[in-house]
């Protein structure tokens, strides 16, 4: 077996030989590790302003949010599929006039109304 001081001036030797492939690997690390931790900023900072909109509209107790985290497996993933709230949801669930989430629903549906938007997505 080799000794581990010759294996790292191999090594060396071959990144001295090869220094276009051995830049753009090194790049290539550089701006996928970049690009993951700007990608998982950038989710972190969209969902917490999205939570401060609801809280600022009233909605602090409208939604409960179950989050799991990321699944190493892809076993329980169906499990973790949720297909949302709906409008249909909304209107069945506004039984009681003075519930929050009614009132939101309500103002959001004027909203909708008074800017003449009437595709429902």
């Amino acid at each position: 077996m080799r000794d581990w001081l010759e294996l790292i001036g191999d090594a060396l030797r071959e990144i001295r030989g090869h220094k276009l492939r051995s830049l753009l690997t090194l790049s290539g690390i550089v701006f996928g590790a970049a690009s993951v931790v700007s990608m998982t900023s950038l989710a972190a900072a969209m969902k917490t302003l999205v939570y401060d909109d609801l809280i600022s509209m009233g909605m602090s107790r409208s939604f409960f949010i179950n989050d799991q985290g990321p699944r190493s497996d892809a076993k329980g993933a169906a499990a973790l599929r949720h297909t949302g709230m709906r409008i249909t949801d909304l209107e069945r669930g506004c039984g009681s006039p003075t519930s929050t989430l009614c009132a939101g629903f309500r103002a959001w549906r004027a909203c909708r109304a008074a800017t003449g938007v009437t595709s429902r997505s």
